[in-house]
């Protein structure tokens, strides 16, 4: 997936920056 190829390029802190960035913009 998308998600997983992008996973691969960022550190487990990003992720969890934009885990955290995309739930704000589904409201």
């Amino acid at each position: 997936t998308i998600m997983h190829q992008l996973a691969k390029g960022y550190t487990d802190e990003q992720i969890e920056a934009m885990a955290s960035y995309l739930s704000a913009q589904k409201r």
